[in-house]
C-alpha cells in the first residue's frame, strides 16, 4: 500500500506539470506522460496514461478532458442491433424480404451487385444496411401498414439516427461508409424525408471519397483494355505479372461499387430539382455520355445498363430545365416564341439522341432483360412531355384560350406524348406496370400525374386535330379503367389485403380522375340540352376524403341536373390533387381555360333570363357564383 501510494503520488505530481517541448513551428506541444508502474501494483494501474487520463498505446497526449463532455454516436454494426438478432423477424422471413428486394426494388436503387451483395456478406458487413433492404422487401410483401413493415421501418429509422448523429469520423470508419450511403439511399427511395436522406447520403459520400472512384474508374478503362482481353484468352501482355489481372479486378470491383452509388446519388439529385423542385446540387463537368465507357468493364452488370442511360437522362433533363429557367430571367417580360420554339426543338432533339443511342445498346440484352427498352421508352415520353410543359411555363402561360398558335402546338406536343406514354405502359403490363410494385414513391407518383395531365389536356384541347371524334373520350375512359385494373394489380403487393399508403394514394387520385372527366364529357354531350334548376353554388373548401384540392357543387349526392356543362369542366380543370402541389413540382396541372373560369357565371345568367326562368331584373341572384377564380 505504501508503494502504491507513492506512485500515485508522483503520477499526481506529473499530470500537474506536464512536460512541453517546442515545436519547429514555435508552438509548445504536450508530450506523452507514463507514470511508472510498480510489479506490485494491482490491475487497475497496470495501463499507461495520457494527459487526459484514458489509456493510450502510443497517442498523442491532450489536456485534460471536462467530465462534462458527451461522445454521440452508436456503431450501426453491432450484433445487438442486426434485426434478427434483436428478434423482431425470423432468419426465413429475412431471407424472404432480401430476395423480394433483389426480385424488383433493386431497379430503383440500382447501387448493388448481386455476386457481391448476397445476404450473408451483407448481414456481415452492416446490419444497417441489411435492416433496410429487409425493411424495403417487407413493405413490398406485406404492405407499409402491417406490423413486420412498421416494425422494421422504426428500426432501420432508429439506426439511422444513430449513424447520423454519430461525431464526424476520419475517413473509412463504421459510420461513414459506403454500406451507410447505400442504406440512406434505399431509405430515401421508400421514406417522404428523401431530400434530407440524399442530402446526408451526399455530404458522406464526399468523406469517402465517391466522386474520386468514377474518374479512377473511368480512366483505367480508357488506360487498361487490355485487361478485358487477357482475361479471355489466357494470355499476358509484356510488364503484366501472372497476380496482377485478379488484383485490377479486385480493384475494380470496389471502384464500380462506389461509382454506382455515386451516380445514382447524383441521379437522385437531379430528381429532386427537377421535380420536386429543390436546389440544384449536382452537375457534370464533362458530358454524361462518358458513363457509357464503363458498360464494357468487367464489374459491370446488367442494372447498371438501367442506371447509366437514367443518368444521362436527369442530366439532360435538369440541363432543359436550366435553359428554361436562365430564359425566364433574362426576360421577366415579353416573351419571344420563336426563341422558345428553338428551346423546345433542342430539348426533343436531345431526348430523341439519347433514346435511339439507348436502344440499340439495349438491343443485346433483350433476350435476358426485356423490360429495359419498353422502360426506355416510357422515359422518353415522359422527359419529352414535361419539357413541353417547362416550355409552357416559362412563356409565363396557363391560359390556354390566351395561348399563341406556337404555344397550343407546344400543349399539343405534350398531350401526344402523354397520350404515347399510356399506350406504352398498357401494352404489355408484365413488362412495365406489374414490376411498379417495387417501385420508388417517385414512380407512382408520375405514372398518376400523366395520367391526370392527359384528362385534363383532352378537356382543354378538345378539337386539336391529334384525337378527335366522340369515341376518343370513351377510348381514354377505358385505358384508363385498365390502367386503374393494372395498378390495383401491382399496387398493394404480393399478399392479398396488403396495401401501400403511396400506391393507394396515387391510384385513389387515378380513380377521382376518371369520375370527374367521365362526368364532364357526359355533360359535354348535352350542350345542346337547358340547365336545369338553378346552378349549385361552388365550394373551394379542400375535399378532406379525397386529399385533393378541387371545386366540389354543393349537396354533393344531388341530381346530375344540378350541374351545369361549365360546373363539370371547371371542376376537372380546377383539380389539382395536394400531393402534387406541396410534394412534387410537376408543371402543367395548372393549364385552365379562361372563359370557364371568368366568363361561365355571365352565360349561365344570360341563358337563365333568355329563357324566360327569370325576368331580366328579377334574376335569382342569390342562387348565382360570381367568382372569377
Amino acid at each position: 500500500m505504501d508503494a502504491l501510494e507513492k506512485e500515485v503520488e508522483s503520477l499526481k505530481a506529473q499530470l500537474s506539470t506536464p512536460s512541453s517541448t517546442e515545436s519547429p513551428g514555435g508552438v509548445a506541444r504536450v508530450t506523452q506522460v507514463t507514470a511508472p508502474i510498480s510489479e506490485n501494483a494491482g490491475p487497475g494501474s497496470a495501463a499507461p496514461l495520457d494527459t487526459t487520463g484514458t489509456s493510450v498505446a502510443g497517442s498523442t497526449g491532450s489536456q485534460k478532458r471536462s467530465r462534462a463532455h458527451f461522445e454521440a454516436g452508436t456503431p450501426p454494426t453491432i450484433p445487438e442491433l442486426d434485426p434478427i438478432s434483436a428478434g423482431l423477424i425470423t432468419p426465413e422471413a429475412a431471407g424472404s424480404y432480401f430476395s423480394t428486394f433483389f426480385s424488383g426494388c433493386d431497379r430503383y436503387v440500382p447501387v448493388f451487385d448481386p455476386r457481391y451483395d448476397t445476404l450473408e456478406s451483407v448481414r456481415y458487413r452492416s446490419t444497417l444496411l441489411f435492416s433496410a433492404l429487409c425493411s424495403v422487401g417487407c413493405r413490398v410483401l406485406t404492405g407499409s401498414e402491417s406490423y413486420h413493415s412498421r416494425a422494421l421501418g422504426v428500426h432501420t429509422q432508429r439506426m439511422l439516427h444513430a449513424a447520423i448523429a454519430a461525431a464526424a469520423p476520419s475517413r473509412g470508419a463504421p459510420q461513414a461508409c459506403l454500406e451507410t450511403v447505400q442504406a440512406l439511399l434505399v431509405r430515401a427511395c421508400y421514406a417522404p424525408e428523401r431530400s434530407l436522406l440524399v442530402a446526408v447520403a451526399t455530404r458522406m459520400a464526399l468523406e469517402i471519397g465517391l466522386p474520386e472512384a468514377y474518374g479512377v474508374l473511368s480512366a483505367r478503362c480508357v488506360t487498361r483494355p487490355q485487361v478485358g482481353v487477357m482475361r479471355a484468352t489466357g494470355t499476358q501482355s509484356p510488364g503484366v505479372s501472372a497476380t496482377s489481372p485478379v488484383k485490377a479486378d479486385e480493384d475494380d470491383t470496389i471502384l464500380m461499387r462506389k461509382t454506382r452509388t455515386w451516380l445514382h446519388l447524383l441521379m437522385m439529385g437531379q430528381i429532386l430539382h427537377v421535380d420536386a423542385g429543390g436546389p440544384p446540387g449536382f452537375r457534370f463537368r464533362g458530358a454524361a455520355q462518358r458513363c457509357r465507357i464503363l458498360i464494357d468493364s468487367p464489374s459491370s452488370t446488367g442494372i447498371d445498363l438501367y442506371l447509366f442511360s437514367q443518368v444521362e437522362l436527369n442530366t439532360i433533363r435538369a440541363r432543359i430545365h436550366s435553359t428554361f429557367s436562365h430564359y425566364v430571367r433574362q426576360n421577366p417580360g415579353e416573351r419571344d416564341d420563336d426563341e422558345i420554339m428553338e428551346m423546345v426543338g433542342d430539348a426533343k432533339i436531345d431526348i430523341n439522341v439519347w433514346f435511339d443511342d439507348w436502344t440499340r445498346i439495349y438491343e443485346k440484352h433483350r433476350t435476358h432483360m426485356p423490360w429495359l427498352i419498353p422502360n426506355l421508352a416510357v422515359q422518353r415520353c415522359w422527359a419529352d412531355s414535361m419539357a413541353m410543359c417547362a416550355a409552357l411555363k416559362a412563356a409565363g402561360i396557363e391560359d390556354v384560350s390566351a395561348m399563341s398558335v406556337a404555344q397550343r402546338e407546344i400543349l399539343g406536343m405534350a398531350k401526344r406524348s402523354l397520350n404515347q406514354h399510356l399506350d406504352i405502359i398498357l401494352e404489355e403490363p408484365r413488362l412495365y406496370l406489374r414490376s411498379i410494385r417495387y417501385a420508388m414513391d417517385f414512380v407512382w407518383a408520375k405514372n398518376a400525374f400523366c395520367y391526370l395531365l392527359l384528362l385534363k389536356l383532352f378537356i382543354l384541347l378538345p378539337d386539336d386535330g391529334d384525337i378527335s371524334g366522340p369515341s376518343s373520350n370513351d377510348e381514354l375512359m377505358e385505358k384508363g379503367r385498365m390502367l386503374v385494373d393494372e395498378l390495383s394489380k401491382a399496387g398493394g403487393g404480393l399478399k392479398d389485403g396488403a396495401r401501400n399508403n403511396t400506391s393507394s394514394l396515387y391510384l385513389h387520385l387515378v380513380r377521382v380522375s376518371i369520375d370527374k372527366f367521365s362526368h364532364a364529357i357526359r355533360l359535354r354531350s348535352q350542350r345542346g340540352a337547358p340547365i336545369i334548376g338553378p346552378q349549385a353554388a361552388r365550394n373551394d373548401a379542400p375535399d378532406s376524403r379525397n386529399g385533393v384540392l378541387s371545386r366540389q357543387g354543393r349537396g354533393g349526392g344531388g341530381n346530375e341536373g344540378e350541374w351545369s356543362i361549365e360546373d363539370s369542366q371547371t371542376e376537372l380543370e380546377s383539380f389539382v390533387p395536394e400531393q402534387f402541389v406541396f410534394e412534387w413540382d410537376f408543371p402543367g396541372l395548372t393549364f385552365f381555360s379562361s372563359p370557364t373560369h371568368e366568363t361561365g357565371w355571365l352565360d349561365e345568367m344570360l341563358a337563365g333570363a333568355f329563357d324566360g326562368a327569370d325576368s331580366f331584373y328579377t334574376l335569382g341572384w342569390a342562387s348565382m357564383d360570381f367568382s372569377l377564380a
